[in-house]
Formats: structure tokens, sequence, C-alpha cells
């Protein structure tokens, strides 16, 4: 059995570092209320050239900060959990080569992603994940191709536009991992925790 996940926001938990991030480069006081992504994101863009300076922190936090990140609380169990049971774990990233404001591509975001796994010791027999296992896709579409060549039994991401791609493989079971409200037809789960219980028994009808 198959188990595919996402990386970006699923495995790894990038809030507190944009949040840090922003207020290092002196574009988020202290003090400010802003605690989620968005949050942040709507009060860098608030400022001259926010959206510039939004995209700036994004090659940032995704690429030469990344190892400043942490793993979401829980994945760790749950990739342990899989290795024990017998499940093989493959992640399957939409993300480009390079950020959009990086002319000089002079920093690789998918290097800077493996090297992110690698120094937080998720290549390892502990684990069961290896540099093999690890898929970019340039394209959603891409992506869902991918999930469907692998063979996936189940997949989990933040993103519900990944479910309502067209071309995402039928019989996959879907797992929304998001702690919001959402209209979602398949699986939600808000935690790792949540998803571990999904898949030791089965997942139900999240189809």
């Amino acid at each position: 059995m198959i188990i595919g996940l996402d990386f970006d926001n699923t495995i790894v938990e990038y809030t507190p570092l944009f949040r840090s991030l922003a207020i290092e480069k002196g574009w988020l006081e202290t003090t400010s209320p802003a605690r989620s992504k968005k949050d942040v994101r709507d009060s860098v863009r608030l400022l001259d050239d926010g959206e510039m300076k939004w995209r700036d922190l994004q090659a940032a936090v995704y690429g030469p900060r990344i190892l400043d990140a942490e793993p979401f609380a829980g994945v760790r169990e749950f990739l342990v959990r899989c290795r024990e049971r017998g499940l093989s774990v493959h992640v399957v990233s939409h993300k480009s080569e390079y950020a959009a404001n990086d002319v000089e591509r002079a920093c690789s975001l998918r290097r800077m992603a493996l090297a992110w796994f690698e120094a937080n010791g998720f290549f390892s027999d502990e684990y069961g994940l290896s540099v093999d296992r690890v898929y970019f896709a340039d394209t959603r579409q891409e992506k869902v191709a991918r999930i469907a060549e692998l063979g996936c039994a189940v997949f989990v991401d933040d993103l519900i536009e990944t479910f309502e791609e067209d071309g995402f493989p039928q019989g996959v079971k879907r797992i929304l991992f998001t702690g919001g409200e959402t209209d979602f037809d398949g699986c939600v789960a808000p935690d790792w925790a949540e998803i571990a219980r999904l898949v030791e028994e089965g997942v139900g009808d999240c189809r």
C-alpha cells in the first residue's frame, strides 16, 4: 500500500518562520497580532512594494531559510508507524526549481527541500523515506499524474485544488490537511494524529 504526501505546508510547517523572518526584515512589528501565514502575507502586502516584499519573503522561506522551518507535530510518528506497518510513503510536491524572482537561478528550491529532509533526519531507516521517494512537479497536472503513476492508495495534501485537478486518479482516498472550515467532500484532518487514525482505519469514504 502506497501513501502519498504533499510537502509544503503538509510535512513542513512554515508559519512561524514566515512571521520571524518578516520581523527580522523589519516588515512586521514584534507586537503584530499576525500569526498565520495569511496574516503575515496580508500585513506585508500593505507595505510599500508589498507584493514584491512578499515574493522575496516566500523565496527566502522556501529557499535558503527553509532549514529554519520545523516539521509539523506528529509527522515523524506517522512515518514511523507507516514503516512499522509496511506502508510505502512517497512525497509528491508541486514545486518549481527556482523562485520566480530568482532571475540568477542562485538557489534551487528543490535542492533545498531535499536538504531539509536530510537535515531533519528523514532519509533514514527510522522513517522509511529516501531521495528516490521524493518527486517534484512543475505543474499541478504533472503532480496528479505522478500520484496516479505511483498507484497511491491515499494522498494527503493541504490544498483542495490538488484533489479538484482534472486527472486526479479515481479511487485514491483523499485527506485534506486543514484546521479551517471547508466543504470538501473527502476526509478532513486538522493534525497528523487524525491523519494517522484515518490511515490506520482504512480511511473510510475519503474518495
